[in-house]
């Protein structure tokens, strides 16, 4: 999300066939979402695809939808550094689907998704990079002090790692 300046939901949707690895260019038309089933016929959600369901009576879905505005819909150039990280991701959900076989890996063709290929969602995501960046251990900042949030936001200090995806409190 760094990489490309991009919205977690829109990382928790990207699928494989959405990045030209040639052009460096990835393609964003889709984000993942949790949504109410009472909600999922509402005219100005297109869904795409609805995941299925481990639980049943549960009052939500996993989806993945169309953005709320077509203004969202865009290529975006990607670094080659992100594109090298995505190649070794590949090879790492390759080597996975090989050794669950279809019953174990759930190929929904997303890039990032938990081991067995189920999606994850974008709280998961903040949650384990909040741990990495505690991890790190950095005098400067304290992870609980970072929100996440949509490009576009107000910029944190000038030194901190992107302006347009995290803000400081």
């Amino acid at each position: 999300a760094i990489g490309c300046t991009v919205r977690g939901g829109e990382i928790g949707g990207l699928q494989w066939d959405k990045i030209n690895f040639e052009k460096q260019i990835i393609h964003f038309d889709r984000a993942i979402d949790r949504v109410s089933k009472k909600n999922m016929d509402m005219p100005k959600m297109n869904i795409l695809f609805k995941f299925p369901n481990l639980y049943p009576g549960t009052k939500t879905m996993i989806v993945l939808k169309q953005p709320k505005s077509d203004d969202t819909i865009r290529n975006v150039d990607v670094p080659q550094s992100v594109l090298n990280a995505l190649l070794v991701l590949k090879e790492m959900q390759d080597k996975l689907k090989k050794e669950l076989g279809p019953d174990g890996y759930m190929d929904y063709n997303l890039t990032i998704c938990q081991a067995n290929g189920r999606p994850i969602m974008t709280e998961h995501l903040n949650k384990r990079f909040k741990e990495i960046l505690t991890e790190m251990n950095d005098p400067d900042m304290d992870p609980q002090e970072i929100v996440f949030h949509s490009r576009g936001t107000p910029a944190p200090p000038p030194n901190f790692l992107c302006p347009e995806v995290i803000t400081i409190r």
